[in-house]
């Protein structure tokens, strides 16, 4: 059976997916399981027919280049997942994603010019004309935290028309770093068990994991979700042969 997405009009092309994962800070408290979180949500994307990069322990150079190549690459109509795991952080109501060279990170000024814009980054993938755009952020973790020392979380943010960003907690919260798994986040950890399920919306998909996390951690977090789609998007949309020709029966029927 072939994977697919929902498009109004074709199914051909591609699912695209970036995903980070930092752990190694220079600065900030280092994170034990972004690349793994990383690395396997990355397997559960490629099972699904999506096109993978993945990046581990980059610095801001490393990090605005393969975002950059990532965005260079999609299509029109192309489907777009984005996921990052590391420190996070808000300035000036913007959320900014840090790379493991934090040390360059000495004022919040620098956050323009050596952290990554995911406002702006969500605007520039747009601007390519995907089909939609779906990011995923489980930063701001508390362990240790995901997020600078002195991080009160990511603050909320405008989705672009045909976007979806999911958090892994409310704006202005932390996040728990570790989950029952002992390889993951919490936030990942409920991904992993629902990403790649088939025939689910992202909205499906999410309120899944946010009904995990929220039941794992006794109502403590809460993912959070902001949705501009002007569709219904599947990640793992698959047609078992024969209903296709059952519609077409039905339909026949109803003209009679």
């Amino acid at each position: 059976m072939a994977s697919r997405f929902s498009s109004p009009n074709k199914t051909n092309h591609k699912k695209r997916a970036l995903l980070i994962g930092n752990n190694k800070y220079s600065k900030n408290i280092e994170l034990r399981y972004c690349t793994n979180d990383a690395e396997d949500l990355a397997k559960n994307l490629r099972r699904i027919g999506f096109e993978i990069t993945v990046g581990t322990d980059l610095t801001y150079e490393q990090m605005d280049r393969t975002i950059e190549t990532f965005k260079e690459k999609i299509n029109p109509d192309d489907l777009v997942l984005f996921f990052y795991a590391g420190h996070g952080c808000q300035w000036g109501h913007l959320n900014f994603l840090i790379p493991i060279d934090d040390d360059r990170i000495t004022t919040n000024t620098d956050l323009k010019y050596r952290a990554i814009n995911v406002q702006a980054m969500l605007e520039n993938v747009m601007g390519r004309r995907p089909s939609a755009a779906i990011f995923l952020l489980d930063c701001c973790r508390n362990i240790g935290v995901r997020g600078p020392s002195n991080s009160n979380g990511l603050s909320a943010m405008q989705a672009v028309a045909g976007s979806f960003i999911g958090f892994a907690c409310d704006a202005d919260k932390t996040a728990l770093d570790g989950s029952a798994t002992g390889r993951n986040g919490l936030f990942t950890s409920h991904l992993l068990q629902h990403i790649d399920r088939r025939n689910l919306t992202i909205d499906e998909i999410m309120c899944d994991v946010c009904d995990g996390v929220m039941r794992e951690t006794d109502d403590g977090q809460c993912p959070f979700r902001v949705s501009s789609l002007r569709r219904k998007v599947y990640l793992n949309q698959q047609f078992i042969p024969g209903e296709s020709r059952i519609i077409l029966n039905l339909h026949k029927y109803e003209k009679h």
